[in-house]
């Protein structure tokens, strides 16, 4: 079993062939406007240039809509979830301007927002936040053992999701650090602080993203549960439409459509994409966009504007499939 302790744990290509695709000039793609809205662009400080080095693969014709469960929690209902959760002794208030339940714990420094979107909440205690002050490195659990140890809390918390739904093979690894300066040498030493766990979403068998995608789980010193993040409002199905073409994509990235995602670094000036796949996206449990629809997913590399790599930073871009 995972030992929630008292106070003192924060419970926060298909590569070979270039594909070239001859697009007329004039064609009109009719994505203004349309209903499947992405998040703004993050990063970009003016479209950079754009070559296309894709690996060919074959989108489907057509795909399923969907979209949140409409279906409130109750108080009764986040109690339980907080309780399930690792609260002892939970007291709970209602925040109107959020749409979501504080529970906090009198018995121990948990909290837990509780999002009414159903498969929605986030623990969390103080300590996440703590910091090394006498530089040791702490007992923190192997990418393995953190693996293992979080399946087995979402399990026992009944907060794991359905096996078609969650990818629990290969989660990805995230190590909060601190670096420590020593003032006489100036030698500096990285010290890891915390290991979170991310569990990648499937929707139909293909990769989810967006704010309504992520399962986290967080350890600390001595294999604590620090804290987990699980935003994955429940989905229903709307329907199907036809996707648009690979060309079409294309395009709406080279005329830097207003309807699409750029995920690059500032000072990108030139964007090489080199790979791309099919996607859905899922909005977060408090975003007023509530579909899950599918996205061309683009991933590359970016070059400053003196032509330099920019490295230790991702490029991606999303375009709607459908609209």
């Amino acid at each position: 079993m995972i030992e929630i302790a008292p106070r003192g744990i924060w419970v926060t290509a298909l590569a070979v062939a270039l594909l070239t695709v001859a697009l007329p000039p004039s064609l009109d793609l009719g994505e203004e406007g349309s209903e499947y809205q992405l998040p703004a662009d993050r990063g970009a400080q003016a479209s950079p240039s754009t070559e296309w080095a894709l690996g060919s693969f074959e989108p489907p014709n057509r795909m399923a809509i969907y979209s949140h469960v409409d279906d409130e929690r109750s108080a009764v209902e986040a109690l339980q979830i907080a309780e399930n959760v690792g609260v002892k002794v939970p007291s709970i208030d209602y925040d109107a301007s959020r749409g979501s339940y504080y529970v906090e714990d009198g018995v121990s420094s948990y909290e837990v927002v509780v999002y009414e979107t159903p498969d929605s909440f986030l623990l969390r205690d103080e300590t996440i936040f703590d910091t090394i002050t006498d530089g040791k490195q702490p007992d923190l659990p192997t990418e393995t053992e953190g693996k293992e140890l979080a399946l087995e809390y979402l399990a026992e918390s009944d907060q794991l999701p359905a096996e078609q739904a969650v990818d629990t093979a290969a989660p990805d690894y995230y190590w909060n650090t601190q670096v420590e300066v020593n003032t006489t040498t100036d030698e500096k030493t990285v010290l890891k602080t915390n290991l979170q766990v991310r569990f990648d979403r499937q929707v139909d068998g293909y990769p989810a993203s967006g704010g309504g995608s992520k399962l986290y789980v967080h350890f600390s010193d001595g294999s604590h549960l620090a804290g987990v993040t699980k935003a994955w409002p429940a989905l229903e199905k709307e329907g199907s439409e036809d996707l648009r073409t690979l060309g079409e994509a294309m395009a709406m990235v080279n005329k830097s459509s207003s309807n699409m995602r750029m995920d690059v670094p500032p000072n990108c000036a030139n964007l090489k994409l080199t790979s791309g796949q099919i996607e859905y996206h899922v909005p977060g449990p408090q975003s007023t966009e509530t579909q899950a629809f599918p996205v061309f997913s683009f991933l590359g590399s970016c070059e400053g504007i003196d032509g330099d790599p920019i490295t230790g930073e991702k490029a991606q871009v999303l375009v709607p499939a459908v609209g």
